[in-house]
């Protein structure tokens, strides 16, 4: 992602086309095909125009991207307020977890397990055959896992049974 941000600070605006765009973006500056698509979506027509920019500010998603990879949330993860639930979705095929964020996300959901309502809690759900783009890869398991965690909650929450 810093690589790309980088890369659209250099990216001329604004532009005739989606087209031009991602002729520039996959030819001069060498990206994907897939990625440069995505880039392309986020295009907004300029107002009295007929020219497109991105519809948001590079800077300021490059700040804000500087500060989540500052950003350390272990310990919410360990010790989730009184009440609260987080639950985290690891895609089976993601490069984006290393083996020891992995093991210690594993290890946090088994302690939060077992402290049992003295804090939140946190869950680790394991979708198979997805990589980062879950909901692309699959979206019927991520559905399954959303729908069953639903599911439960109904049946564990108190009321009238009218829903």
């Amino acid at each position: 992602m810093d690589q790309v941000l980088k890369v659209l600070k250099d990216v001329p605006m604004p532009t005739a086309s989606r087209k031009e765009l991602i002729e520039h973006l996959t030819g001069t500056l060498g990206l994907g095909q897939d990625l440069a698509a995505w880039l392309g979506s986020s295009l907004v027509q300029i107002p009295q125009s007929s020219l497109l920019r991105f519809g948001f500010n590079i800077a300021g998603a490059a700040a804000m991207y500087a500060d989540y990879r500052a950003s350390e949330y272990w310990d919410i993860l360990a010790l989730p307020p009184q009440g609260v639930e987080v639950h985290v979705v690891r895609a089976e095929l993601s490069d984006r977890w290393t083996p020891h964020d992995a093991a210690s996300m594993e290890r946090v959901a088994a302690e939060s397990k077992a402290a049992m309502g003295e804090t939140g809690t946190t869950h680790m759900h394991l979708l198979p055959k997805a990589g980062h783009w879950l909901h692309v890869d699959n979206p019927r398991g991520l559905q399954r896992l959303l729908v069953d965690h639903m599911k439960a909650l109904a049946l564990s929450t108190p009321g009238d049974g009218a829903r």
